[in-house]
């Protein structure tokens, strides 16, 4: 901001200020005030029962918003989100329209398996490396600091898991940007068409190049034909 009022044109710019959140479509605006409520720590409280802490409140949420209760949570989440899944898996615009969210780690996990038995077709396991490179310079036994169970065990946000489950058909979802300019940046939905030993064949669902297939197979003027 500072560099654009030093330039020569600001002086010939208006200033408009925002006033109205355009993105919350007008039937949406409720639940968007509670949400800001929940985060002002405004919102309606229920009365704390015993077993409660002490600085811990219990916000009442409205029926509408709650999945009815079952034996089984993730039935309940799954029915409600991609209800006749079975039959429709392979459907990109009922997998355009739906996603679950959650904000723990472990949760997502548990939620991709239980989707991924819902899909017809053999699982595939991808592992990550889980061995050190050799070093003329290490001490005896130094590895032993860093076994392969304790690698493969380590789960946090921003490293991908030791261990990830596909299917051919099932929703994934790229985190990098690695060419914006055939679509695939953060944040893309994809839907997976092969499972290689070491590469994955998916197609585009959100963004400006639904449809494309990826890896694409491109042929040069030599012999040789490569992929990226």
């Amino acid at each position: 901001m500072a560099t654009l009022k030093r330039s020569t044109t600001w002086r010939n710019s208006n200033i408009y200020n925002l006033t109205q959140k355009m993105r919350v479509k007008k039937d949406k605006t409720e639940f968007a005030n509670w949400i800001l409520q929940v985060g002002n720590a405004e919102a309606k409280t229920v009365p704390r029962q015993k077993e409660d802490s002490v600085d811990n409140e219990n916000i009442e949420i409205d029926e509408a918003l709650l999945l009815p209760q079952g034996e089984n949570p993730m039935e309940e989440i799954q029915k409600a989100t991609f209800p006749n899944l079975k039959n429709q898996y392979q459907d990109h615009e009922y997998l355009q329209s739906r996603a679950i969210l959650t904000p723990g780690n472990e949760t997502v996990d548990e939620l991709n398996e239980f989707m991924l038995n819902k899909i017809k077709g053999k699982m595939k396991e991808y592992i990550s490396a889980d061995t050190l490179a050799n070093d003329a310079n290490d001490l005896d036994g130094v590895n032993l600091l860093y076994i392969a169970k304790y690698l493969n065990a380590i789960m946090c946000s921003g490293l991908p898991n030791h261990s990830l489950l596909l299917k051919k058909y099932a929703p994934v979802i790229l985190l990098r940007n690695i060419n914006q300019k055939e679509g695939l940046r953060n944040r893309t939905r994809q839907i997976v068409t092969r499972l290689g030993e070491k590469v994955l064949e998916a197609e585009i669902l959100s963004g400006t190049n639904v449809g494309n297939p990826h890896p694409k197979e491109h042929h040069d003027n030599s012999r040789y034909k490569f992929f990226i």
